[in-house]
């Protein structure tokens, strides 16, 4: 058995049934083996040959799969390239494997430029877009080419089909090879664990370069499911998606189950087709499993996987005892084992090292025989993770190795200290490390990010001393100003805190009051990479709910600054200056629209710690009083930050949204000057007084302004998933004049028309409730 056999088992039963709904572009199973057939052959014909590696830089689309299924069917190897990789990055990958051939979509292509002419193995580019560069040869022409004269797989179950670049914390990345023998014994594993239906609907929004969402789409085909495959994960339209296409279950992490609960827009949904949710990646909260679990009657199915295990090695059982904060049972075909440093299995309860065994474990690291006799011993794979064994056989994961603290012959884990300090009501998160001593070799410090500025290093002893054992209470704490260290993905860099040793960070002055300059700081060492010096504009947007508030963003010379703001309604809009910046706000509360990537900057993995911090104890500071002293207000910050009111407050907005239930767009109009309020203002921008006329304007009309951004900076729920491009623009509608426009979303499929003077209109959601996105996008008019 290989992966092309898998496929067309796959596609003579399923024939006829969606394999892929791509944002409604759907894909049978039978249309996607052709396609299959087709771009193989095309391959061929460019030369390529079994044991090639071809590298993949594909955002998730057909297209993407479609990639990786041709590539194995003429015996290539298909490698996966990260999309959030810089170009150094990709020019390591590149020239480590030698990689004759790189499929790679347009958005992508100011990397390849950047890095061509180091990468001497890279003899063909295969461009994903409208209008290929010259030299480059069209990916949507080999499609339609009518070649598709099947091609028999003749791939051994021990042919490398996948090659997938590992990011660690240190190190060059190491590229892990998996057969098809590995991949296919995995997904017969994942198949029995999780008790799959035939034909069942997946959502899947993980990245494809992933080994997660690969292996998901690839047991999905065995089973006949519809994949509703989308870019990226996306808060605002998730229980949307789940209705319209009835979805029964998705995989995902932690903070995606957490921001699923706060988001009250689920109410307005039929979520009865869901089965239930697969959860890794990292620990799930016991609040928020038991909470998850109540709130929708769906089970969350937690596992556990490494990428040289091809992705899942335990997972909790979908019917029967799932145990809060195990990563469950070994998946059927994969063996588990907790060994000491000598390789002896210990009785159950005994932490050590998890070690994995069966036909999943990789054929090794790439061009790295040393490494791989290092992590796999005797058939089994050294996970580097220190864990234990409950007497039912569920497994427990205790911390990491390469972490572990030994202080006077005792082994500490700094994970169980962490997350002991994280149930502290003053402290947002805790990272402990070891330090050398000359008496005891190592002690234990604990660095901590507050929640509370009140919080004091004897209360944290004490709480630690009521809830640890004596040996295992921090001789060293360190409140910091400000954030730990992190990784591109978000993660803490424990080894570069042990180098901070026992010197304490120097800590920022404060006034007396902590505002949100105060907190956020002007982030200019992150945010000012070049080109974008005499970038000046203002920008107003609106985060909802708790700890929310109207806030304004300052962008200078590549520095922002986070200023204060009021409270105003349920409004979502986008703002974002050329393509390296985009801050994107959702009618959630201010922690959710951080952590759900809906707010971000680009490359301030500190920005997540700081907003958490801040959103936990600032409430926005709202005038006293009615009305009239609220507009006055609005006024003295226009006046004082040189901006326009973006968004009225109360009634005013709320008639504006109401009207799109009718599919109407409203302006409001001043008695004096005449001019326009769109979107609706209380009162005129230019001559201060009321605007109470309404006019009925549009719907159709021109495009003023577009701009693309691209999402890069790491995702705080995954660490690396975006949407991107997302195109947001300025529309000035029938009936308004210049500056009366709106500012919506363009559709992502007009991306490549969008320019000045387009005429569009809007597609309307079919469900609409009186919000700003009951306007789906405007679309372009051919």
């Amino acid at each position: 058995m290989n992966i092309g056999i898998f496929l067309d088992k796959a596609a003579d039963k399923y024939k006829d049934s969606v394999y892929i709904n791509f944002y409604d572009r759907t894909v049978t199973y039978d249309e996607f083996r052709r396609k299959v057939f087709v771009l193989a052959n095309a391959l061929r014909k460019l030369g390529f040959k079994k044991g090639d590696f071809i590298h993949v830089l594909v955002q998730n689309s057909p297209e993407t799969l479609i990639s990786y299924f041709a590539i194995q069917r003429i015996g290539a190897i298909a490698g996966p390239v990260n999309g959030w990789w810089k170009a150094p990055e990709v020019e390591y990958l590149l020239n480590d494997s030698k990689g004759r051939g790189l499929i790679i979509e347009d958005q992508y292509l100011p990397i390849l430029k950047e890095i061509r002419g180091e990468c001497p193995s890279l003899e063909v580019v295969i461009e994903v877009g409208n209008s290929p560069q010259p030299g480059h040869v069209s990916f949507d022409a080999l499609l339609n080419e009518t070649d598709a004269t099947p091609i028999e797989s003749d791939a051994k179950p021990d042919d490398i089909a996948y090659i997938f670049y590992t990011s660690g914390t240190t190190g060059n990345p190491k590229g892990v090879l998996l057969s098809h023998k590995n991949v296919l014994a995995d997904v017969d594993g994942i198949t029995k664990a999780l008790k799959l239906d035939e034909k069942m609907v997946l959502l899947c929004f993980l990245p494809l370069f992933h080994v997660n969402a690969m292996l998901t789409c690839t047991f999905s085909m065995g089973m006949g499911h519809q994949i509703i495959l989308r870019k990226s994960f996306s808060a605002s339209e998730f229980w949307e998606v789940v209705d319209k296409y009835r979805v029964n279950f998705w995989s995902a992490v932690p903070a995606v189950y957490q921001i699923l609960l706060t988001d009250p827009t689920r109410q307005k949904y039929d979520l009865s087709s869901l089965k239930f949710g697969v959860c890794g990646a990292a620990p799930l909260t016991p609040e928020t499993f038991t909470k998850f679990q109540e709130v929708f009657n769906i089970p969350i199915v937690e596992g556990y996987g490494l990428t040289e295990a091809t992705c899942v090695s335990t997972i909790n059982p979908r019917d029967g005892v799932r145990k809060i904060g195990s990563i469950g049972l070994p998946v059927p075909g994969q063996f588990i084992k907790i060994v000491n440093e000598q390789g002896d299995e210990l009785p159950h309860g005994a932490a050590g090292e998890i070690v994995i065994g069966g036909d999943a474990v990789m054929k090794g690291y790439y061009n790295r025989p040393e490494e791989t006799a290092k992590t796999i011993v005797n058939g089994f794979l050294h996970t580097g993770d220190v864990g234990y064994k409950d007497e039912d056989g569920y497994i427990f994961i205790v911390d990491r190795i390469k972490d572990m603290i030994i202080r006077g012959g005792e082994n500490i884990y700094p994970k169980e200290i962490d997350n002991l300090l994280a149930t502290h009501p003053k402290i947002q998160e805790a990272a402990t490390v070891g330090v050398p001593d000359k008496v005891m070799g190592e002690e234990v410090k604990v660095f901590i990010v507050p929640l509370d500025d009140s919080l004091t290093e004897e209360e944290v002893v004490d709480f630690c001393k009521k809830n640890l054992a004596g040996f295992k209470v921090p001789k060293y704490i360190e409140i910091i100003d400000g954030d730990f260290p992190r990784s591109p993905i978000g993660k803490v860099l424990k080894k570069e805190l042990r180098t901070w040793g026992l010197t304490p960070r120097p800590k920022k002055s404060k006034g007396p009051e902590a505002t949100v300059e105060d907190i956020f700081g002007t982030m200019e060492s992150r945010v000012n990479p070049e080109g974008v010096k005499g970038i000046t504009a203002n920008y107003g947007y609106v985060i909802t709910g708790t700890g929310g508030g109207e806030w304004t963003v300052s962008l200078k010379d590549g520095v922002v600054k986070i200023l204060k703001g009021l409270d105003t309604p349920n409004v979502t809009t986008t703002i974002s200056a050329k393509d390296w910046v985009a801050i994107t706000l959702g009618t959630l509360d201010g922690m959710s629209a951080f952590s759900s990537g809906r707010l971000k900057v680009e490359g301030d993995m500190g920005l997540l710690m700081k907003a958490t911090q801040f959103f936990k104890k600032y409430t926005p500071p709202g005038p006293a009083g009615g009305e009239e002293e609220k507009q006055e207000e609005l006024i003295r910050i226009k006046q004082v930050l040189s901006i326009s009111q973006r968004f009225a407050t109360g009634p005013v907005m709320g008639k504006f949204l109401k009207a799109f239930r009718n599919k109407k767009i409203m302006a409001n109009k001043c008695p004096e000057c005449g001019r326009l309020q769109l979107p609706p203002r209380e009162i005129c921008a230019e001559c201060r007084v009321r605007a109470t006329d309404w006019v009925e304007v549009g719907p159709e009309g021109v495009i003023t302004i577009s701009d693309i951004a691209y999402y890069a900076s790491p995702d705080p729920l995954t660490g690396e998933s975006r949407e991107t491009p997302y195109c947001s623009a300025h529309f000035l509608l029938d009936g308004c004049k210049g500056h009366e426009t709106l500012w919506h979303e363009l559709n992502p499929a007009d991306i490549s028309r969008a320019k000045k003077g387009a005429r569009v209109r809007p597609v309307w959601n079919e469900k609409r409730v009186g919000a700003i996105t009951d306007i789906k996008y405007f679309e372009i008019i051919n």
